[in-house]
């Protein structure tokens, strides 16, 4: 089955269309567009369902674990016996942090991320437990958009010990 263009093998794993298999003069694989629009912008929807966990590489394993259990509250939970040290961090019952052990030079750098932002309860409580565990942040207003989910919320920005900017979103109901 095709799935936005990418076809599944038996072993479940994502190969990329013939589409893909063209390299520009740089030596990088650049998409080529496709007969009749075969990948659509419908077909690119489905594949993707949601986040399901993001991983850092933390300078000290238990700073920051103790940061996302104890700031964010997050649940330290069941983790496979990996190779490699680390923790995966429960929200709602789902392990959305993973932390991963890396010896220097183990792994390239995967690039530039800017911030990950989680979905939030109770802001004038996060705004007193921030406070109270000494945590800087910022909080900003989302301005008006006529019919958009995030119009009028609240949006706070802190940094982890490892200086990733995490923001957490408030609906416009908790920011009256």
């Amino acid at each position: 089955r095709s799935i936005g263009g990418f076809r599944r093998r038996r072993n479940d794993a994502f190969r990329l269309p013939q589409s893909y298999y063209h390299a520009a003069a740089s030596g990088v694989m650049m998409p080529r567009p496709t007969p009749n629009g075969a990948d659509t912008e419908e077909e690119q929807r489905e594949m993707i369902e949601g986040l399901d966990h993001y991983n850092l590489s933390p300078t000290d394993l238990e700073r920051s674990r103790r940061f996302y259990k104890e700031v964010l509250g997050m649940v330290d939970g069941d983790r496979p016996q990996f190779r490699q040290p680390g923790a995966w961090l429960y929200a709602a019952g789902r392990p959305l942090v993973h932390l991963s052990v890396r010896e220097a030079g183990e792994t390239p750098d995967t690039g530039k991320f800017n911030h990950i932002a989680f979905n939030a309860t109770d802001l004038k409580g996060t705004i007193a437990h921030l406070k109270g565990c000494d945590i800087e942040f910022e909080v900003v207003k989302v301005p008006p958009m006529d019919k958009h989910p995030r119009s009028g919320g609240t949006q706070i920005f802190l940094k982890d010990p490892d200086n990733i900017a995490i923001e957490l979103q408030f609906t416009a109901a908790e920011s009256a």
